[in-house]
Parts: C-alpha cells; structure tokens; sequence
C-alpha cells in the first residue's frame, strides 16, 4: 500500500448522483463538478463511474480538466469555468469545448482568437450579480451585446452566475438578491435577441434549498461526493421542511502503522516538543504528514481510528509523519490499517470534523487529498 489510500465508495457516489437526478428532475439535468481533481477524489476514477452512470455534463476550471474529461467521456459537454486567453483559448474552441466569457475585455479577446480557429465557440456568459469575482456587470449589456451581435460565429450556449453566501447563512435574502439581478440580465438579453440554451445559477447548495434556481440544469460540486455544504445548509434544509437528500460520503483515507515506539512519561513527542508524556505511552509512527493534505493543524488535536477505536493525534504532524496514541489498544502492530477518514467500527471521521478542528471547511479538507495517493473504487 502507499504511504496513503483514497478509497472511493462507488454506490455512495450512485446514490448521491440519483438523489440530485430525483430533485432536478432527469440526468441531463445535473451537471458533475469535477474541479480540483474531482474535490480531490481522483478526476479519472470519479470519470469512469460517471461515464457508466451516464453523466453527459461536466464543470471544469482548467482547459488540462476539460481535456481529460473528454478523454475519457468523449460526447461530453464540458464547462471551464475560468475565463481562458491566447493559446488555451484557442485549444479549447478547437477542441469543442465550452468556455466562459467574464468579462468585456475577455469578450473582445475571443473575437480577435476566433478570427485565426475554423471551430465556433460554445459560449456561457457569466454574469455579475452580486458576489464580485468574474461576471459582465448589467452596465456592460450593451457592450457585451454589441460585440456578440457583429458576429455569428459565436454560438451562445449559456448565462450563468454564483451565489456568494446561500451556504453561510440561514438567511438567503442575499442569495434571492442575486436570482431577482440573474433574471434581469436573461430579460434584458432576450430583448436584445440575444437567447441561451442553457441558464444555470444552482451550486449544490442551491440544488437543495430552491427549486427557483434549477433553470436548465444544476452544477453539484461538494454534495456529489456525498457531503452537506456547510452546517447552515443543512439547517435551513429543516426550517423550510425539505425533503434531505440521503447524501453519503464516497471517500475514504486509509494508511498503516510503520512502527510502533514506547514513550516514557515526561518525554516529548515530536517538533516543538509540544506533546510531552503524563505516563508511559505506546505511539503509532504513520507514513502521512501535511505533505499529503493531512494538515499541520491537526497536530494534538485530531483522532485516526485504530481497530475501530479512536487513536488521537499526539504532537505536531510532520511533512511526512504523524503520531498516534495506541497506548490502551491491544492487536496494535507494524502494518495494522489506519482511517484517517472515514468509519471503522462504531466510530467515524468526517470531513467536516476534520474541517471544525483546522478552523476552516470540509471543501479544503476534500481538495488537499494527496493527488499522488492511490486510489482505489470499491
């Protein structure tokens, strides 16, 4: 085994797919985001299950995304959703693929690119409605307008916006701000002529809460791989007496003890000697350090879990190595598995404990997985 194991839970992964099929209605209602090495599942593993479960739309950030996901799903329609210049841009019209205009200035760039490329566009304009990261402004409509309408060879394949906070509060006033702004930009292009395929605004959390912003089809990030964008979410789901989509998580982390090493009371453990002995102790030695996405914060904080008990996190996590507590365990050896997270026994470890004890959200946890780690479907 490598120093870490990703195991990917195929039906977990079925089932959270369906319920977002149940809740937007078809299959070609939902597009995949596999950003960030699919939120740091593995973008190829996360494929093939998709590819077989019939997923025909994805969301990318990088053209290097976008082009493995063509690979690999060859009728696919795939998003990048960052707005690309020069070369890339070019590959990715040639390629098919679908890109994001953001900006005027991103806007004119792709006129000058498409006069050189045989390939027509797919474009989806990304509209500022509130949340101040890439978007045309409603000012800049009639610009944007002029510009699309002294050509034809730009297929406009969609608008789409962000919401800024609907998964940090329980109050979505602001997010209903931004749907109320995303339906004024759609009137004012329609009555410029200008019509879309597609309009989406629906991240995962969206999906949830509010059937209003489904439009054409939802973007499931977080919650296709089987967790709640944040606490919040999963409150306001229970105040509006929402049905809860039975979201499991697909991933896994595994490693094994390397060595097993007695303790004397009173005697440190590790950089910075921030974990001294109150007893003679036995500690497990673990091939994983922040190095792997198992973050430094976890240091004298966090638990693996050891035969189905909880073995806690004694003194800093180095680059490569981590320290746990097996003092009170028995069966404990050299090569024994260790879940860094995921369920063993009767005890778990989530994401989103591990998000809570490092001060940030599971999103990071996910994404910081080890892209070199094996992994393996199950």
């Amino acid at each position: 085994m490598s120093v870490l194991k990703v195991l990917l839970n195929r039906n977990a992964l079925l089932n959270n797919l369906s319920e977002f099929v149940r809740l937007s209605g078809s299959h070609s209602r939902v597009m995949a985001v596999v950003k960030a090495n699919a939120y740091g599942h593995g973008l190829r593993q996360i494929l093939s299950i998709l590819r077989d479960a019939k997923v025909r739309k994805f969301g990318v950030f990088t053209l290097d995304e976008a082009i493995t996901v063509r690979e690999i799903i060859p009728d696919s329609m795939v998003l990048i959703f960052q707005s690309l210049y020069g070369k890339e841009l070019s590959e990715a019209i040639e390629r098919g693929l679908d890109i994001t205009v953001g900006s005027v200035e991103n806007l004119k760039h792709l006129c000058e690119v498409i006069t050189k490329t045989q390939s027509p566009p797919f474009v989806h304009i990304k509209v500022e409605t509130g949340t101040n990261r890439q978007g045309i402004r409603f000012e800049e409509i009639p610009a944007v307008s002029d510009v699309l309408s002294s050509t034809r060879k730009i297929k406009l394949r969609g608008i789409y916006t962000h919401f800024a906070n609907i998964e940090d509060t329980t109050d979505h006033s602001y997010a209903m701000f931004q749907l109320e702004n995303f339906r004024r930009f759609v009137s004012e292009f329609e009555e410029r002529n200008l019509r879309f395929e597609f309009r989406h605004t629906a991240c995962s959390a969206a999906a949830i809460l509010f059937p209003d912003t489904h439009f054409d089809f939802v973007r499931v990030g977080i919650s296709l791989y089987g967790h709640w964008p944040s606490r919040e979410t999963f409150v306001s789901a229970g105040y509006q007496n929402i049905e809860k989509p039975n979201l499991i998580p697909v991933m896994t982390q595994k490693t094994q003890i390397i060595q097993i090493k007695n303790v004397k009371n009173t005697e440190y453990i590790g950089y910075g000697c921030t974990h001294r002995a109150t007893r003679d102790m036995k500690i497990g030695i673990l091939p994983v350090g922040y190095a792997n996405g198992y973050l430094r914060a976890f240091s004298n904080r966090a638990y693996a879990i050891v035969n189905g008990k909880r073995a806690p996190v004694v003194g800093r996590v180095c680059m490569n190595m981590t320290m746990i507590d097996i003092t009170d365990m028995s069966g404990v050896a050299v090569n024994s598995d260790v879940i860094l997270m995921g369920s063993g026994g009767n005890e778990n470890i989530s994401a989103e404990d591990l998000a809570q004890m490092a001060s940030t959200i599971n999103y990071e946890i996910l994404t910081m997985t080890d892209p070199f780690a094996e992994r393996e479907i199950i």
